[in-house]
């Protein structure tokens, strides 16, 4: 699992600094995970996958398809996708979580932002980047 998370993190994005594919951010909002993305996509498929410490495979917590047309910043939370996403959409257990890796279909291309944190370490409201960076805002 180590080589794959090191496999992913290669992919990973710089977050919603400076990136040439879409950058995100996510938070954990009272618990609960929110996403922004971070630039301007048509996006057609959006898949979560959580990894937790000491387990072998990972959880799919959202795969969900469609129509979704993005602004510089568009949150969301799990429990309430945007109008034109439609699929399974669960909220992760956030305790022993050792990264988040989502995937963002749009345009016949994609791109990947993989998050390396258990989420203890960052503060309630707090932006988490795949840089590792903690902000107050997503889009910064």
């Amino acid at each position: 699992m180590l080589a794959l998370i090191t496999a992913l993190g290669a992919l990973a994005l710089s977050g919603c600094e400076s990136s040439a594919r879409g950058p995100v951010a996510v938070r954990s909002d009272s618990g609960n995970l929110e996403v922004a993305i971070c630039g301007t996509f048509e996006i057609t498929r959006i898949e979560g996958r959580a990894f937790y410490r000491g387990e072998p495979d990972y959880l799919t917590f959202l795969d969900v398809e469609g129509a979704l047309s993005t602004a510089e910043q568009t949150r969301f939370h799990l429990e309430d996708l945007p109008a034109g996403l439609s699929g399974t959409a669960e909220e992760p257990p956030l305790t022993d979580l050792a990264s988040i890796y989502l995937i963002f279909e749009f345009d016949g291309d994609r791109f990947n932002a993989l998050f390396e944190t258990d989420f203890s370490n960052v503060p309630e409201d707090a932006w988490l980047h795949p840089s590792g960076r903690v902000s107050d805002l997503p889009c910064s």
